[in-house]
Order: structure tokens, then sequence, then C-alpha cells
């Protein structure tokens, strides 16, 4: 009988469900297949002519699987950790009545060329390295986009070099324009970044576009004033509890801190916020507050691909402390009579409402001139004032001449107040009050000349 010689198999190789046939490339006998990573596996078929069974050995794990169907397959073990992996099949292929045939198949697995690693730096030394933050924060536009943060101040830019593997040629395009293949700097804004990767022997490889977004961060501002002085213990001004503390001359003329917040950054949108309302940056004023009074300052800074930076300052602004002491204390006692008078009773002084403190207690001391101006001894009191409000007050308590005799001409009580606004805007600075006897018969006057010191 006379048959037809057994043909060699038809050879069918997937991957993930997907053909991936050998590319053509050889090396020796053996022809490649390129898979994507070292855990994917190829899957044969071998296909002889119908009625033949086959017999499969492979050299790889020197197995050897046979069927009676015409069909057969199996999976090429994964490369691994490896860069290539050679196996040899050898097909035996068998029908009745034919002799049996033998044919070899020579596989090799290669990865295929890998996407080049592209890092990012701070700097063109390419040392800092940068990672993306997430999506950019300053438009919505960019959601597709990984955010690199680079600091304006610093140049703002985004340093790149790309690692590829040896003996492969690269080629990198921005938005489809080829730039530096190997290292260079990108812009501030978006770019889409194309990798395309070839080397000998191997299928050239074109990646998925990278959404590298280049986003810039803003300096803070500089908060400014032309007539404040921060003091020794301001806090770090981030918190109401930890406030800048500022004062300003209040004796030398002015009412309210002149201040001005300038952007970190040259060019930059600015908004200002005091305490929720809107403010002119560029010029605006702080009143004078107490210990607890406290200013939130909000500024807003945008630019254009930069994200936005918002900056919380707490500021407390007072005046400068004011000291008044007494530089004199005098009565004048309007009673038209000759002679020297003795006068009994208490005079008294204190800050805001405080508890009053002693200025003088007569004890029958003696004034000499009537019709004129008698100043007289006191207790050295001097009062510390925080804010414009705060006042000093006189009083006089019980106040009477004592003739010869038991004959007593009462002086009218008198009280006086001021605030230190008042008192800034005097020449001589003093408390004066004028007061009648009872019946009226007689009037005296009371001076406290003061004295203000920062």
């Amino acid at each position: 009988k006379i048959v037809r010689k057994l043909q060699e198999p038809s050879y069918g190789f997937t991957s993930n469900g997907l053909t991936n046939n050998p590319t053509g490339v050889k090396t020796g006998n053996f022809e490649w297949i390129e898979v994507p990573d070292g855990s994917t596996y190829v899957t044969y078929t071998i296909t002889a002519a119908s009625g033949c069974s086959l017999e499969v050995q492979n050299s790889y794990d020197n197995s050897t699987n046979s069927t009676n169907s015409n069909t057969y397959s199996n999976n090429l073990v994964s490369l691994g950790g490896a860069s290539y992996r050679d196996y040899t099949l050898t097909i035996t292929v068998k029908k009745q009545y034919h002799k049996d045939q033998t044919f070899y198949k020579y596989i090799r697995l290669v990865q295929a060329l890998q996407k080049p690693q592209i890092c990012f730096y701070k700097e063109s030394s390419y040392i800092n390295e940068v990672y993306s933050s997430g999506t950019p924060e300053c438009g919505e536009a960019y959601y597709l986009y990984d955010a690199y943060n680079v600091w304006l101040n610093s140049g703002g830019k985004l340093y790149y070099k790309v690692i590829a593997g040896s003996g492969e040629t690269v080629t990198l395009k921005d938005k489809g324009n080829v730039i530096d293949s190997s290292s260079g700097e990108l812009a501030l804004g978006p770019h889409r970044l194309e990798l395309s990767v070839s080397k000998t022997d191997y299928t050239s490889k074109t990646f998925p576009e990278d959404y590298v977004f280049v986003q810039g961060n803003l300096v803070n501002p500089s908060f400014n004033t032309t007539n404040g002085t921060k003091t020794a213990y301001s806090g770090v001004g981030d918190s109401s509890g930890d406030p800048w503390r500022y004062t300003f001359s209040y004796l030398g003329g002015d009412n309210s801190m002149i201040c001005s917040v300038s952007p970190g950054n040259s060019g930059n949108s600015i908004s200002l916020t005091v305490d929720g309302r809107d403010e002119t940056y560029s010029g605006f004023i702080l009143l004078p507050g107490n210990n607890i009074s406290t200013y939130k300052l909000v500024i807003t800074q945008t630019r254009e691909n930069c994200k936005p930076l918002v900056t919380e300052r707490y500021i407390n602004v007072m005046i400068k402390p004011v000291t008044v002491t007494i530089n004199e204390a005098a009565l004048k006692l309007n009673f038209n009579e000759s002679g020297k008078s003795e006068i009994h009773g208490e005079v008294y002084m204190r800050k805001n409402n405080d508890d009053w403190d002693l200025l003088r207690k007569f004890n029958g001391a003696e004034f000499g001139d009537e019709m004129n101006w008698d100043s007289y001894g006191h207790e050295n009191l001097s009062y510390t004032l925080y804010t414009p409000s705060d006042s000093v007050s006189y009083k006089s308590v019980g106040l009477y001449e004592s003739d010869s005799g038991d004959n007593k001409d009462w002086i009218g009580n008198v009280i006086v107040t001021k605030d230190l606004t008042t008192l800034r805007s005097e020449a001589d600075p003093q408390l004066y009050a004028k007061s009648s006897s009872e019946g009226g018969s007689h009037t005296s006057e009371h001076r406290i000349l003061l004295k203000l010191t920062e």
C-alpha cells in the first residue's frame, strides 16, 4: 500500500488569549517569541493532519506527552527573572499504515522591550528625586495628569532623566514634538510624554503617553508694616493662640498700624481678607486692641499652572505701652482769706475701674497761698496704659479747711477721668477739676500735671 509521507504539523502560539507568533528573528535554529514580562505564559498548539496522533517532548523539563488526537496544547514555562529561555519541542507524528515522522521546533522566549523609566528631579544635578503628589490642584481640566510640584523661586522647572536598557535607542516626544531623550527640563504646565524604544532584533515599541503636570509651589507672602514693631514675645502667627504681636507708637500720633501684604513670588495674584472682610492687600490698617484682641488675615495667592496657596496669619496689634506718672499735684483754694490754711481729707487716683490708690492724706497740711496754686507732696503713683481707651482718674474725699477754733470750711468733692486719647491730644496732659464748698461761698481747684512716656 502506498501512502503519503506524514507532513510536519502546524504551530500556533498565544499569550493571554492573543496570537503571539514568532517575530521572524532567529538565534541559530531558535525562533524568537516576545513576551511582555516574566510572568506571561506562551501557549503552543500543535496540529497534525486528520487521523494522526502526537507525542511531544519538551526539553526544558524533559517531559513527554502523548495524545490520540491530532492536536496538542501546552504551556511553555514563563521567563520568571530570566531575559530569555530556550525550548526544544520534539514532535513525533503517528498514523496507521504510516512511518512515524519526527520534527523539531526550536523556540526562544525573550522579554519584549520594556518602557524606559523616566525619573524626575528638583534640580539639574539630578540628585533629589520628585514624585507625583496626585492630581493637579490648579484646575479640573487636568484630572488625568499626575502633578509634580516644583518651587517657583527655584526656577519653576522639573528636570527629567530617561533610564533605558543596554543597547536601546529611545525617542521621547512631548505633545508630539521630539525632545531630548536622555535628560532635560520641563516647564510649568501640562506635558504629554510619549516614549518609543528600539533595539536590534527586537520589536520596536511605542508606549502610551504619560500625562505629567509640572505644578508650581508658591512662596508664603510677606506681612509688612511701616510703623509697627514685632515684640520680643511674638508668637509663630499661625493660630489665634500664638499670634504675631505688634506694637506702634500711639504718642507719636498714629491711630492705627499701617500694613501691607506682598506676594511670595513676583507676579502672583493675591487677595486678602481681614476677619472675613475684603481688604486691599497693598495697603490697609489694623486698629489697636488689647491682649486678647487678634486679627485673622487670610491671604490667597494664585498663578497659572501653580497650586493655590492660602496662608492664614493671626496678628495682635497694640499700642506701645504708655506710662503715666505725676509731674505735679497742686491745689488752689479760692477762699480769699489771708494767712495759712490747714487742709484735711484725702485725694486718690486710679487706672480704669481699678481700686483707688491714695495719692495724699492731708492731716492739717498747711497751704500758705489761698489764691494761687500750691503744690503738695504725694505718693509716687504711676500707671501703664495699653489701649487708647485706658484712662486715669482723680478724686477728692472729705476735704475741708480748718481755721482757728473748730470752724470747718468744707471743700466740695471732685472726680475727673480722662482716657489716653484725650491726654495724648493735650499740650500739657493733666487732670483738672473745680469744686464749690457747701453753700457755694468758696471754690477750689485741683490739678494733677501728668507725664506720658513710652
